[in-house]
């Protein structure tokens, strides 16, 4: 069937009675006699062993397949009948006596309507195909018929040994976690589509290719996600803490606001403001999605060693601060979180949470950041503000009196260039300096690289942005009014950035060229003197 990446044929159950026989019985003349045809769908979790984070396949578990589309479907691929399955992973299906059939399971789930999703696994390599397992072809009976259908992991002990069958289904039931904690706090929520790419071949590359299995790294890029699946290398089919880290940049992008520029990032990194939050955030919601704050990201599934796993609730943090995406993940599962731990007193649930991520950080004028969610949550929350203050300081970000430019932030990371977060530039006012560099290296997302000035105008205006640089600079500039930039980029140690500006506050993000390209080295500390003109309209 077009369309389709069949997994493999699972023979179904037992038939549930065996009266009037394969021919489905009756007299010849007679109207055809409606029947059921029910079964349950399941799949093989495997859950990380208790210590070590590994895959344990010596644990799965046959979970139900919740919410998946099954059909009855004619010799010639017709759909007879079709449903979704219930919360047990149970079917049921009206078919006719002595009508040939097979019962096919698709591996997605949609329902329209409020609330409404409309997920489902594809296989990037074979053109989009949707996976799916389906029976052998049968005749019902008269009494009707019991059809079981499980997906089986395919682990023979040491290796994978047949298809694959369980992976699209558990990638499914991982998002459904999230859905489900999601409409907890907003039951009328309607999921945009989303599509996961997975494929038996998906592994890290250096391009991304997806229709040659080349992904980069499992991720959600360009309103999907793409999910490591070469079993050689890395897969992340059953790792949930994953899989949702990725959905939950999904939802942060279509239900709230993300100004992050992306790009590699660590527990030990020094990252960009936007970067350390929006990660920070997404490792936080893979353990709020499921109560589980030990994130955990298995490689090879045969290793017991070869596993990445840190604990966000257990305060062990490599590094502390605004630029830290630990932080991030640390201050939102206490947030969340009802179990006291130090300074963490605080039992809001998700919430808040939630209500900040729809609600001002989708406006907020500053690029959204860890001060941009505090201070909104602290105006929903203002009976938690003196603890939320105290939680943030003892993880190194200022959050007493604080603003949502983070401007009373002392902590430079033993960088003073990167403070303040924002400098203030005031149109048709002196120019100001600002310098570019990241004592981390040339990665365009780490700290110091991407310098931010705020800009304030009165009135909308038409505006020209100059940034003037030392000999062999080339400065670049990208303007951003909440949540949407401008980019300007050209050769040369001046840039220009012309354009008609809103009133309201808003950011120039200007940069060094040379300190963010990833095919040479950095050019290490360049500074610019950036001016704000107004021009006719």
């Amino acid at each position: 069937m077009k369309g389709i990446s069949w997994l493999t044929v699972v023979l179904g159950g037992l038939v549930a009675t065996a009266c009037g026989g394969g021919g489905g019985g009756g007299n010849p003349g007679a109207a055809p006699t409606p029947v059921t045809v029910h079964g349950r769908i399941t799949y093989d979790h495997i859950p990380p062993a208790p210590v070590t984070r590994a895959l344990d396949f010596g644990a799965v578990q046959r979970a139900p397949a919740v919410g998946v589309t099954v059909q009855a479907v004619s010799p010639d691929d017709a759909v007879l009948a079709a449903t979704a399955a219930d919360s047990g992973g149970n079917y049921s299906l009206s078919a006719v006596t002595g009508t040939e059939l097979r019962i096919r399971v698709l591996a997605e789930r949609r329902r329209a309507g409020t609330p409404g999703w409309d997920t489902r696994v594809i296989d990037n390599t074979s053109g989009g195909a949707l996976y799916a397992m389906e029976t052998a072809l049968f005749e019902v009976p008269a009494g009707g018929a019991t059809r079981d259908l499980h997906a089986a992991s395919g682990w023979g002990g040491s290796g994978y040994t047949s298809a694959r069958t369980a992976a699209p289904f558990a990638l499914l039931d991982a998002v459904r976690l999230g859905e489900a904690r999601v409409l907890e706090v907003a039951p009328d929520t309607v999921f945009p589509e989303l599509a996961l790419n997975w494929s038996e071949t998906n592994a890290p590359s250096d391009e991304f290719r997806p229709e040659l299995g080349q992904i980069v790294t499992t991720s959600y890029r360009a309103g999907a996600i793409y999910v490591a699946g070469d079993a050689a290398v890395d897969t992340d089919e059953f790792d949930r803490h994953v899989v949702l880290h990725e959905w939950g940049h999904y939802y942060e992008n279509q239900f709230s606001r993300s100004d992050s520029v992306g790009g590699d990032h660590s527990v030990v990194s020094r990252l960009d403001l936007r970067v350390a939050y929006s990660e920070g955030w997404a490792n936080a919601w893979s353990a709020i999605a499921q109560d589980d704050p030990v994130y955990s990201d298995t490689g090879r599934p045969e290793s017991t060693t070869d596993v990445f796993r840190f604990d966000i609730d257990g305060n062990a943090h490599f590094v502390e601060g605004w630029y830290a995406e630990m932080t991030t993940s640390g201050l939102l599962w206490d947030i969340y979180d009802p179990a006291p731990d130090g300074l963490d007193a605080l039992a809001l649930g998700y919430g808040p949470i939630d209500a900040v991520l729809r609600g001002p950080q989708r406006t907020t004028p500053a690029l959204t950041s860890i001060y941009t969610f505090l201070a909104h949550l602290k105006e929903i929350e203002p009976d938690a503000r003196a603890l939320l203050d105290a939680m943030a300081e003892s993880r190194g970000v200022i959050a007493t009196d604080q603003d949502i430019w983070g401007s009373r932030e002392t902590n430079d990371a033993g960088y003073a260039d990167v403070l303040p977060l924002y400098t203030d530039l005031t149109l048709d006012g002196p120019s100001v300096n600002i310098c570019s560099a990241s004592p981390d290296g040339g990665s365009y997302n780490k700290i110091g690289n991407l310098r931010l000035l705020r800009v304030d105008l009165a009135a909308a205006a038409h505006v020209q942005f100059e940034a003037v640089g030392p000999p062999g600079s080339d400065p670049d500039f990208a303007y951003w009014n909440r949540g949407r930039a401008t980019a300007s980029a050209g050769g040369g140690t001046v840039e220009l950035l012309e354009l008609q500006a809103p009133a309201g506050a808003q950011v120039l993000e200007v940069y060094e060229f040379g300190n963010v390209r990833s095919d040479a080295p950095p050019r290490g500390r360049t500074c610019f003197d950036v001016t704000a003109r107004s021009l006719p309209p």
